[in-house]
């Protein structure tokens, strides 16, 4: 559920009085969530796509799967479980970041009850966005899997799987095709607040590594050289989602054999679409509306780090 707060009801911090009743300028109920939006997403740019997560067996989880269905995603591979399926409280609207309540429901639960169908998975690529679970057993399923199929993967770490750093991670890092991290995201990984650093020391461990830092653009670093895109200037309603469809056109660019300045700019554009509405993937664009927002939106005047 998307809250669109008064900015004028807070100035430095965002904080609530016990008791208090905060009146709100718009609420929106939308489907999210790593998995959700970039199947969807890469559907939205002409793949055949297809899911592996886990939903609660209640209302919101079957409005999960006819989302997801209307979007020709395969399902095959959707778990249900008795927890209830993720929910997201997300506090936006006050001019700065969004701040959202989370909670991880069914989807920390994914491989443990029901087993995973792995004979029914096979993908030339294969997108793994945050698994919420505390250990790598189901990472190593999935790169195992890749390996098995000669499938390529591309990456977004999830909280859990960055707490683990660069050390319990590295058994992967050798395996993926296409790294996606955000500038948070790779200080947390690196120590390091330089997106220059940052794409020198993680690109040894990916074959392309893409950072993606807000106002100030995009980069990646592919075949030991480093690229940007500037961001689009777009009036901003909620940043919600915008890492989701800035990785899966990306990954899609990169896919096609697109150039990672190509693939820069389409990542930027779909990101762009989606924060100018509330909702994680309201606004995901196609092939053809990517390269139409990029020929009719300017850009921020941003230099390269």
């Amino acid at each position: 559920m998307f809250v669109q707060l008064n900015p004028e009801y807070f100035r430095d911090n965002l904080c609530f009085e016990p008791g208090s009743k905060i009146p709100v300028n718009d609420i929106g109920f939308f489907s999210g969530g790593g998995a959700t939006n970039t199947a969807i997403g890469f559907s939205r740019l002409g793949f055949k796509a297809a899911i592996v997560s886990a939903i609660g067996k209640d209302p919101d989880g079957e409005l999960v799967k006819k989302e997801l269905k209307n979007a020709h995603i395969d399902t095959a591979n959707l778990v249900e479980e008795k927890k209830r399926t993720p929910y997201s409280v997300i506090l936006t609207g006050f001019g700065k970041d969004r701040v959202i309540l989370h909670y991880s429901g069914a989807s920390a639960l994914l491989g443990h009850h029901h087993e995973i169908n792995w004979g029914k998975i096979s993908s030339d690529w294969i997108y793994v966005s945050g698994l919420h679970q505390e250990n790598t057993l189901l990472l190593e399923k999935i790169f195992s899997h890749a390996k098995k199929i000669g499938a390529k993967i591309a990456w977004n770490p999830g909280q859990k799987e960055l707490s683990l750093g660069m050390h319990g991670l590295s058994a992967f890092f050798g395996q993926t095709d296409i790294l996606v991290l955000n500038s948070g995201e790779a200080l947390s990984l690196t120590g390091k607040t330089s997106i220059e650093k940052n794409l020198a020391l993680l690109s040894p461990h990916a074959k392309t590594v893409a950072i993606t830092a807000g106002h100030s653009g995009a980069y990646a670093s592919a075949e030991g050289e480093f690229f940007f895109a500037k961001p689009f200037n777009v009036k901003v309603a909620d940043v919600t989602g915008a890492g989701d469809a800035f990785a899966c056109a990306f990954v899609a660019g990169m896919a096609e054999g697109k150039s990672p300045v190509q693939a820069l700019d389409a990542g930027c554009a779909n990101a762009s679409s989606v924060v100018m509405y509330l909702g994680a993937k309201n606004k995901l664009l196609s092939e053809k509306e990517i390269g139409s927002f990029i020929s009719n939106h300017a850009r921020l005047n941003t230099p390269a780090n």
